[in-house]
């Protein structure tokens, strides 16, 4: 089962700035160590401004989780 579903805020796990919130776009299944790798963007103003590939083990729902704020559109 996924976790964190596509379009789910997230921050990673000990980065040091739980402020940094992420949103779940993607994910791909690691045959190899059996595990989902999940496609998380950063966006600033409206627009990304990183994109990482992580495994879900390293990421934690955000307290935030407001996607207008993060989105840039309130």
């Amino acid at each position: 089962m996924i976790k964190y579903p596509i379009g789910t805020v997230v921050n990673i796990r000990d980065s040091g700035d739980s402020n940094i919130d992420y949103i779940v776009s993607g994910y791909n299944y690691e045959r190899d160590i059996n595990e989902f790798t999940y496609v998380i963007k950063r966006f600033e103003d409206g627009e990304i401004m990183s994109m990482m590939h992580i495994l879900e083990d390293r990421i934690k729902p955000s307290r935030g989780n407001n996607l207008d704020i993060l989105l840039g559109l309130n």
